[in-house]
């Protein structure tokens, strides 16, 4: 919902070959992302490292998700789901905001 402050929110439900599903319900301010949060069921490990990977994507510009998700996922082991799975699904958020 559109607010005074320009924030906008957007949801996404991506489905990664091999059947691995990712939620993401995001806040924007325009293009920069104010906050995030990240669901699904995928496995990292260690496990507590999704908290890690919302909070370096809390200002962030859109365009620059790819950057700051490949750092965040540095040495995690990602199961079911890759780096770019997550970019995409935080992309589709994005353009999903209302």
């Amino acid at each position: 919902m559109e607010t005074t402050r320009g924030i906008s929110e957007g949801n996404a439900v991506y489905k990664v070959a091999g059947g691995k599903m990712i939620k993401v319900r995001a806040r924007f301010a325009g293009d920069v992302i104010e906050d995030i949060r990240i669901s699904g069921d995928f496995f990292l490990h260690p496990e507590e490292v999704i908290e890690d990977v919302e909070r370096s994507l809390r200002g962030v510009r859109i365009h620059e998700v790819e950057k700051a998700v490949a750092d965040a996922l540095r040495g995690v082991e990602c199961v079911g789901v890759s780096p770019s799975d997550f970019c995409t699904a935080i992309r589709m958020a994005h353009e999903a905001r209302k």
